[in-house]
């Protein structure tokens, strides 16, 4: 019964096929094929006869030629004129629009240009393997589509813009359709609020369809060509787009490549809050473009240390400790946004080298579950011109990613000269002073905008007051005092005595890191004698951490820590 119903479609497609040819469509032709049309309408689900028959008759075209017909094609084939052909065009464009049929720019087309007589149209391929398998229609369902089935739906369709099957025309009406019908979609929903042209949604879906396949830069003008046909309006658009007036660029979503406005090879991508439009999902789009590097410290990797503070210190860092952790962090931020304030913690940490800035820094994202992207500013100085302000913009660029893939936001560390951040060069305008000064404006604009956490540790006080108003709190680390010195002595050598310790503290002012560093040499000598070393060796010891002061070789600028997964020998630095 199934292969008799299968020889009935077919055997209906082949005589409409072969009656057709050079009847003129005439009215004896259509009496000749009432039973067979009837079969191809059922099959179709279409009400109109002339729609079946010529639907028929394209069938039977496509295959045979194995490519597209034109209508010029069609009416040689019927023997009619072309002009009677042009009155099926309502026709066919309801079989393109119930997918049906395809239309396509043939290479006439291409060649000479629009005209009536060489439109094409083909037979969808699953439409023909459908027939041919004697199964139903494919499915067109394209409402309550996913997010992901909506941008697949995209790329199908300008998959077949690019191969000219859909014309820009045609492409914008498919794009303003899938639009409409699945207008519940959350992230469709989303972007009809912004009320964006024809043009400017099918620019965004496409755009976020590249993104999400990680072609994150898209070539401007190529896409613009491919979307709309006429000049006139090409230029219309080129013009708004490079006075920064498109919707898409004043409302957010999309902006040009960082400097290439104005060359010719003009790239647009999409914004975070273009990012935002994938919802939850927008981790999965942009995790594939963070970088996996040694820059990234995880909050997992680092070994817990006690750290000692005069009550000063200590106050302010159980108070920024307690600020990070994720809940109070959480509600602290949305109490922000609630007062329309940017959600940006810059924290300066301060004080003499050894006295445990870095190491705060670590405890504090060990204890709040937060990773570290550490930064050296000072490799970001380059002896090419404007090289330096990308590589500046580059570091907070791929935090604002990090940022987009981690569950909690991680802390952006700075680890630079304080050159960088001392006071602006004046005078006659040297390479290196126009790097470091064109570092600092960057750097400026940078913190002004910048959202999340971050904190600069410096071995010197700031001297510019520009930076210094940037740091929402500043934290200045001092020597320890004779009873902190007494508890870092005591955590780090429990063997002294008490008296010994007294000694020490009283006699040496001491930072955390020399604490470590003397440690260290007291073990290593326990190690390769057997027995620690007596009193007057330890103090000994301690004399010669103050041997580099002495050489009036003080270390400046900002302190550079290579740290890796168990790699915090060095409690204070």
């Amino acid at each position: 019964m199934i292969e008799e119903a299968q020889n009935t479609l077919l055997e209906a497609i082949d005589k409409i096929f072969q009656k057709g040819h050079k009847s003129r469509y005439s009215d004896s032709f259509q009496r000749a094929v009432l039973k067979e049309t009837e079969i191809i309408k059922k099959y179709l689900g279409i009400t109109e006869a002339r729609q079946a028959n010529l639907w028929a008759i394209s069938f039977g075209m496509c295959v045979q030629c194995n490519s597209s017909i034109e209508l010029d094609m069609l009416s040689n084939y019927l023997d009619s004129t072309i002009l009677r052909v042009f009155t099926y065009g309502k026709d066919f464009d309801d079989l393109v629009q119930k997918k049906l049929l395809v239309r396509q720019r043939s290479a006439r087309r291409k060649r000479c240009g629009e005209s009536l007589t060489n439109q094409s149209f083909a037979i969808p391929t699953d439409v023909i393997y459908s027939v041919i398998s004697n199964e139903p229609l494919p499915k067109r369902r394209q409402s309550n589509l996913s997010m992901w089935e909506i941008l697949d739906e995209v790329y199908t369709l300008f998959e077949k813009l690019d191969s000219g099957y859909l014309d820009d025309e045609e492409f914008s009406i498919e794009i303003q359709r899938l639009v409409s019908e699945n207008s519940t979609n959350s992230t469709i929903r989303t972007i009809l609020n912004y009320k964006l042209s024809p043009l400017e949604t099918s620019i965004l879906l496409v755009v976020m369809q590249q993104f999400s396949s990680g072609n994150h830069y898209l070539a401007w003008l190529g896409l613009l060509r491919s979307l709309e046909r006429e000049s006139r309006i090409q230029i219309k658009v080129r013009k708004e787009w490079m006075s920064g007036k498109s919707k898409l660029q004043t409302s957010g979503l999309i902006r040009f490549e960082e400097d290439s406005q104005f060359r010719n090879d003009t790239s647009i991508t999409l914004t975070d809050k273009g990012i935002e439009l994938f919802g939850d999902d927008r981790s999965l789009i942009v995790e594939l473009d963070v970088p996996k590097s040694k820059d990234i410290i995880l909050s997992t990797s680092i070994v817990e240390q006690k750290l000692f503070f005069n009550e000063r210190e200590k106050g302010e860092l159980d108070f920024l400790s307690n600020l990070l952790q994720p809940n109070n962090y959480n509600e602290v931020v949305n109490r922000l946004k609630s007062n329309h304030m940017k959600v940006n913690f810059t924290i300066l940490f301060s004080g003499q080298a050894g006295t445990g800035k870095t190491e705060s820094v670590y405890q504090i994202a060990r204890s709040t579950g937060r990773d570290i992207k550490m930064v050296d500013i000072s490799k970001t100085k380059s002896k090419w011109f404007g090289e330096s302000e990308k590589l500046i913009m580059g570091v907070f660029s791929s935090y604002k990613k990090l940022v987009a893939s981690s569950k909690l936001t991680p802390i952006l560390l700075f680890n630079a000269p304080d050159g960088v951040l001392g006071s602006r060069q004046t005078g006659e305008e040297s390479s290196v002073r126009q790097t470091e000064n064109a570092i600092q404006t960057c750097l400026l604009q940078s913190l002004e905008d910048f959202e999340g956490i971050l904190i600069a540790t410096t071995n010197l006080p700031l001297s510019i007051k520009e930076f210094e108003r940037r740091f929402l709190y500043k934290i200045a680390f001092d020597k320890p005092d004779p009873n902190t010195r007494s508890n870092i002595l005591r955590d780090k050598m429990p063997f002294l005595s008490d008296d010994q310790i007294y000694r020490i503290s009283e006699s040496y002012s001491l930072t955390g890191g020399q604490v470590a560093n003397l440690s260290k040499k007291v073990i290593l000598q326990q190690i390769l004698t057997g027995k620690y070393p007596d009193m007057d060796e330890i103090l000994r010891l301690c004399e010669s951490e103050f041997l580099v002061k002495s050489s009036g070789r003080n270390p400046i600028g900002f302190k550079v820590c290579s740290v890796g997964k168990n790699n915090h020998n060095n409690q204070y630095s």
